[in-house]
């Protein structure tokens, strides 16, 4: 009696693996589904941090990586760079919160952080009219994402020193 219930069991579950696979191809053999990818053809949320030194550096980032979300530090972009900075990024799939670098007292250039997110993902300011929560250091967004109710990201570029 017990074998039995296990074999039935067990034949309810091909079968219905074979349904879901029948409502789930479009000929390519992968699982899609109308709803988008289904069980294990689901793909994760990517999420990727880098300290890349520069803005030069970010931008090929940017076009090598497979990430959904890219939280990015020392970018070195100042006020007036940010506007060209978010128009890049845009024109090569990416949404931007950008926080400005900072005047270094030997007028050099330091910190900056930012925050990219995939043009199908939503992105909203955490602070209102503003996407910097520590300036030169650390930039905030709100993503629609993830858990209900999406989710907030910071990228934090923290101040480290030997002595």
């Amino acid at each position: 009696m017990q074998r039995s219930a296990k074999h039935s069991s067990h034949q309810w579950q091909r079968h219905s693996l074979r349904s879901v696979r029948s409502l789930s191809t479009r000929g390519s053999g992968k699982c899609v589904h109308k709803r988008g990818a289904t069980g294990a053809c689901r793909k994760a949320q990517v999420f990727e941090t880098t300290n890349c030194t520069a803005w030069s550096s970010m931008k090929e980032r940017l076009l090598e990586t497979s990430a959904h979300v890219v939280m990015g530090q020392e970018l070195k972009i100042l006020d007036h760079d940010v506007v060209e900075a978010a128009r890049w990024a845009h024109t090569h799939g990416w949404k931007s919160a950008i926080t400005p670098a900072l005047r270094t007292e030997r007028e050099g250039v330091s910190s900056g952080t930012a925050i990219f997110a995939r043009r199908a993902v939503g992105m909203e300011q955490v602070i209102e009219d503003s996407w910097v929560i520590v300036p030169g250091r650390a930039t905030a967004a709100k993503l629609c994402m993830g858990p209900k109710g999406g989710m907030v990201v910071i990228s934090v570029y923290l101040i480290d020193s030997i002595g």
